[in-house]
């Protein structure tokens, strides 16, 4: 654990739409701290594409620790600035140019396209081949002493991550029906073609259904409750991996926003961040009103916002399916 004058890296881990982003910004605020956002985010990464393509878990890959997975590896070791920190002019301007082609080719798929060819690698067209065949891992642009990266994309291969890099891990644990009304509210449940159970593989479905003992609701059942099966199982493997880990730092959303600063500042200190001014000044700027995937909001409106966004029916539908779930357990 880092203390004093030592360097902190950061991962800061949750399900999408949980409070990540708020967490890791503030953290990322503090004295010599900077911020890396979801190097592993395949849309908007070729490498991260590349690297999780043929991995189990889809859009979350699943790996136990000692499980080698060499592309996924060096994508980490570059988002905590552990691979080569340099090398010569000639490499480094042949490294630049593989980027830019590889950002090029990327600019031009779509994002259902990459979609398509995460979940079924057989369907890879030439923009994608070319953009992963010259894809390099993402390094954080700027130098710091202390490090935050946010993931919402690793919950199943957090333990795997910790295993392999020295870092300290906050895992950020939100209301299920907080964020899955979050994402009725920006269209992203049950949007044609796009269902979000599907995200995870089948073979990893049977396994966290095997594990928990609880089945994934099947594909007559409403998007909502084939949502809220995804979104609770990742929220339970990230509260059982927390349980096995009492050196991981775990934060609950509701009772970040009943008492921001104090919170904040308390995390802060905890991981060995010196909270500033600067600090208290965005966390004053992000408590305003917002929308959609701005990343302000009204704390204190936050913790039972399912109850004026969720109509009757999604509310029974996602009631139904977390009943089963053994959460705090």
């Amino acid at each position: 654990m880092s203390r004093g004058g030592d360097n902190a890296t950061v991962l800061v881990v949750g399900v999408p739409r949980s409070g990540t982003t708020w967490v890791a910004t503030l953290l990322g605020a503090t004295r010599d701290a900077s911020y890396f956002e979801e190097p592993d985010n395949h849309f908007t990464y070729p490498f991260a594409f590349r690297a999780k393509r043929g991995l189990a878990g889809g859009f979350y890959p699943a790996l136990e620790p000692g499980q080698e997975a060499l592309d996924y590896e060096r994508l980490w070791s570059a988002a905590f600035r552990l691979d080569e920190t340099s090398r010569p002019g000639g490499r480094a301007l042949a490294d630049g140019m593989r980027r830019s082609l590889a950002r090029a080719a990327w600019g031009s798929v779509a994002n259902e396209q990459i979609r398509r060819a995460l979940l079924h690698p057989d369907r890879d067209g030439f923009a994608l081949r070319a953009a992963r065949a010259l894809a390099l891992p993402e390094r954080p642009l700027r130098d710091s002493r202390h490090l935050i990266v946010k993931s919402v994309l690793c919950p199943l291969s957090l333990e795997w991550i910790a295993a392999r890099f020295p870092l300290q891990v906050v895992v950020v644990l939100r209301d299920v029906r907080n964020v899955l009304s979050s994402w009725i509210q920006l269209g992203w449940v049950g949007r044609s073609g796009d269902d979000m159970l599907d995200s995870l593989d089948p073979t990893i479905q049977e396994r966290l259904a095997d594990r928990y003992r609880i089945p994934p609701p099947g594909h007559g059942a409403s998007p909502v409750a084939r949502g809220t099966w995804l979104l609770a199982m990742l929220s339970l493997a990230l509260e059982d991996a927390a349980r096995r880990h009492p050196d991981w730092h775990v934060v609950r959303h509701e009772e970040l926003c009943r008492s921001p600063l104090a919170a904040f500042q308390e995390l802060a200190a905890t991981i060995g961040l010196e909270w500033t001014v600067e600090a208290d000044e965005l966390l004053n700027e992000l408590n305003r009103s917002g929308k959609g995937m701005q990343r302000v909001r009204v704390a204190s409106e936050l913790p039972e916002v399912w109850r004026s966004r969720l109509g009757p029916e999604q509310a029974r539908d996602i009631a139904a399916v977390l009943e089963r779930f053994p959460f705090g357990a």
